[in-house]
């Protein structure tokens, strides 16, 4: 009878996750949770459904829950090498390089023949610095149909720093010769090749690698419904109307916001704010744009529902995220949150947070337009994919901090990319005296931190300042004539003797 009682339970976990799978490959992940959950109930000892049940989860957004299942199946069975795999890449992107390491090392010694798991290995090295290590370690994910583009465009990334161009080219050729798998993995080579490419000083190669990223996958852009949005704020928003809003009174002056636009040297000045020990940086934060989603959502449109806030419910939006940049970091004096587009809801900080701090960083117009275009962000930008949106994006963006300048009662310090570059130690000499700290010679020092940029720039920030970044359009100007023109149309006279 027990035996017959273990058959009939093995029977009914097996069909549960078999159903799990079907909802999952239906993307109907919570219904797949709930038959995974039934599977490992009644079979806890069976690390593939509990790894089908972590997958699950990730799905879901809950890592938590991914990550507990994951350390139970290594605890069960040392040598699931997909568990160590999964469990490498969860920790890497919660930024835990150290465990992260162990667990690719782990996955690969377990099936060093295994592509994806080779990718994950080498995305970790490069993380960690080791890049001769990933470029040695990326063989098996080479040949693999899956994983030919990722693998290529570690190569493409790496590259130069190892003197391996020409081997890289090679490589980025093979991969592009193949039918793409994944069209997000193609366009991920493409800006590979283009990064490639520029800094062998082959630029139309270059710029022909961007633009066929920027014709894949495509995020629509209303340059309309933008221009409108923007004039909204500027039309509306007089000085007496900044001036009668309520304004939280909790009193901090953790906050600080540097923004600007994408590419404009955001990254760079919060990693060498980063390096003074009163100044913790938690890098890009979605905070503003989703608590002005809430408000909008809260039965009020913008800005009505910014002049309706009353100072306990300004107190009260205000704490959530001070809650938050608290559970970051609960003793440095200040907080960086490095949204570059933060500048559209200045209006907003300035409510909440009355008492921060503003850097906002400024770059020669086309340097910042091209680099963007020339960039694979995390998070693509919709007026990124061509050199006419982006230059009337810009000019919108000047036109509202010009506004927001004349307007709002925050403090406002602009910093210039190319004085950064030009003379690093004056400028951080000026944003510590802004942030009224002492100096600390180790803010000149930013490349050395080891500190991990989990942005566009994370390769730029991990070496010393560099010129060649300054005039760098010089060597796409006959590619930039429609950008030329779209910044001349723009809101903006751009301050661009070039244009």
């Amino acid at each position: 009878m027990a035996e017959e009682n273990v058959i009939q339970s093995e029977n009914l976990a097996r069909e549960a996750d078999a159903r799990g799978a079907l909802l999952f490959r239906a993307g109907r992940f919570r219904e797949a949770l709930a038959e995974f959950t039934t599977a490992v109930a009644l079979r806890p000892k069976n690390v593939d459904f509990r790894y089908n049940l972590s997958c699950t989860a990730w799905a879901l957004g809950d890592l938590s829950r991914t990550r507990a299942e994951l350390q139970k199946i290594i605890e069960q069975d040392s040598n699931y090498s997909k568990a160590h795999d999964a469990l490498a890449r969860l920790l890497h992107e919660a930024g835990e390089l150290s465990a992260a390491d162990v667990h690719s090392a782990r996955a690969v010694e377990l099936n060093a023949l295994e592509a994806e798991f080779a990718l994950t290995r080498a995305v970790v090295l490069v993380s960690l610095g080791r890049s001769a290590e990933a470029w040695d370690v990326l063989g098996p994910a080479l040949p693999s149909e899956i994983t030919a583009d990722r693998a290529a465009a570690i190569n493409a990334k790496i590259a130069p720093a190892l003197q391996r161009e020409t081997e890289a080219t090679s490589i980025v050729a093979d991969a592009l010769a193949r039918p793409a798998q994944r069209s997000d993995f193609r366009r991920q080579l493409h800006f590979a090749a283009a990064g490639l490419f520029d800094r062998m000083g082959r630029y139309d190669d270059a710029f022909a690698q961007a633009t066929a990223a920027h014709q894949i996958a495509t995020k629509a852009y209303d340059p309309v419904a933008r221009a409108r949005d923007f004039e909204l704020r500027i039309g509306h928003w007089t000085a007496p109307k900044i001036s009668s809003l309520t304004r939280a009174t909790h009193g901090s002056t953790r906050p600080v916001f540097i923004v600007g636009m994408p590419r404009s040297g955001t990254t760079l000045v919060e990693q060498i704010l980063g390096c003074h020990p009163q100044v913790y940086p938690a890098g890009e934060l979605d905070a503003m744009n989703r608590t002005a989603r809430a408000l909008n959502a809260s039965g009020l449109p913008y800005p009505q529902s910014l002049e309706a806030l009353t100072p306990p419910e300004a107190n009260r939006i205000a704490s959530v995220y001070l809650d938050y940049i608290g559970r970051l970091n609960a003793t440095a004096r200040y907080v960086t949150d490095k949204m570059p587009l933060n500048f559209i809801y200045l209006d907003l900080i300035a409510v909440l947070f009355p008492d921060c701090h503003v850097i906002h960083c400024t770059r020669d117009p086309l340097d910042t337009c091209l680099s963007c275009y020339m960039t694979e962000f995390e998070t693509p930008y919709d007026f990124a994919e061509n050199l006419l949106d982006l230059g009337s994006f810009y000019g919108l963006y000047r036109a509202l901090m010009d506004h927001w300048r004349s307007v709002l009662p925050v403090k406002i310090l602009d910093v210039r990319y190319e004085n950064v570059v030009s003379d690093l130690e004056v400028e951080t000499r000026r944003m510590l005296d802004f942030l009224t700290l002492d100096w600390d010679p180790r803010c000149l020092e930013f490349h050395q931190s080891g500190r991990v940029a989990n942005t566009a720039s994370r390769e730029q920030v991990k070496r010393p300042i560099y010129p060649t970044s300054v005039g760098r359009w010089k060597h796409y100007e006959r590619h930039l004539g429609a950008l030329r023109e779209s910044l001349r149309e723009s809101a903006l006279t751009p301050a661009s003797k070039h244009l």
